[in-house]
């Protein structure tokens, strides 16, 4: 039985210019999406087929408001199941897909927020199509309440990370991406949900670390773990805490768990059930963007590269 509304996380990203001396436009970018023909709109990009569709341009104090849409053709749509009459294909006319959906906004001091659940197509996502598209280029990352800098800060060096991918379009990003050495590209081609750990394991020495080159490209993903896997776990030793035992202490951090969110269970779309309505879905973001502004915790947010190499 459906329940009364559509739970989804309100999550928060801090965006950004990505080359010096360009500037990100979300207002001139809005514009040209408006533009570009509808037989046009549907970016190719390996296996992967992306839309974009503008709801609100938005204005200097307004958010510019976008569909972000991840799209299957009739090849890779998925089937229709029953327990009596098991699997059937889904009908899709001609030049129509089946998709998820993701609200954007953003605003103009630098922050952006989305509606974020298990299938979503995340803001990677969005830079590329805004940079293939429209030329108009931003990197977005991920913001973590203020509580994970001390946690961060406190790591001595990194003794081990863990992550797993589930989602077949971040197998496939990520795998393209080459990612730690291209173990993830060669898993992601053969296996579509795996999970993988490195460290220096339980026995190993107590002040040994993971080598610098492979924590600094650690440290280079933390910001957009979220367009990659689907779980990231760091460990360290802790600076402050110790065993009984009086040695340091292990500290395990999940970043994706720590992203600044707000967690709403939305009204569905009339038309469409399994959506929740689009009104209220950029109603809600804008709730709780101004409601994490008045309370600091949109001020005191961090980047977890940024609090990583502060500590």
């Amino acid at each position: 039985m459906a329940s009364a509304g559509v739970k989804r996380k309100l999550s928060f990203v801090a965006w950004a210019n990505p080359v010096e001396g360009e500037e990100f436009d979300r207002i001139a970018a809005a514009r040209a999406l408006k533009q570009i023909p509808a037989n046009q709109r549907v970016l190719e990009h390996g296996d992967a087929l992306t839309a974009v569709e503008v709801v609100k341009v938005g204005k200097e104090n307004r958010p510019t408001r976008l569909q972000l849409l991840a799209l299957h053709d009739a090849s890779n749509r998925p089937s229709a199941y029953g327990p009596s009459s098991g699997t059937s294909t889904i009908t899709v006319g001609d030049d129509e897909y089946t998709a998820f959906v993701t609200h954007v906004s953003i605003w103009d001091d630098n922050i952006a927020a989305f509606d974020s659940y298990g299938n979503a197509p995340g803001m990677g996502r969005l830079a590329h199509y805004l940079w293939k598209k429209v030329e108009e280029r931003a990197v977005f990352r991920a913001l973590y309440d203020q509580s994970l800098a001390e946690k961060l800060k406190d790591l001595d060096g990194i003794r081990g990370v863990k992550y797993s991918i589930h989602t077949p379009h971040k197998a496939n990003q990520s795998g393209d991406e080459g990612l730690l050495g291209g173990l993830t590209s060669k898993l992601s081609k053969k296996v579509p949900s795996f999970q993988v750990s490195m460290g220096m394991g339980q026995y190993g020495p107590n002040d040994a670390y993971l080598d610098p080159e492979v924590a600094d490209e650690v440290l280079s993903l933390v910001d957009e773990a979220e367009h990659f896997f689907d779980s990231l776990i760091i460990k360290g030793r802790s600076k402050t805490e110790r065993t009984a035992a009086g040695n340091p202490k292990t500290v395990t951090i999940n970043l994706l768990s720590q992203r600044l969110q707000v967690e709403q269970e939305l009204p569905r779309d009339g038309d469409n059930p399994s959506l929740p309505d689009r009104d209220a879905v950029f109603s809600a973001l804008a709730k709780a963007y101004s409601g994490l502004k008045s309370d600091g915790r949109l001020a005191d947010a961090v980047e977890a590269r940024a609090a990583l190499e502060a500590g």
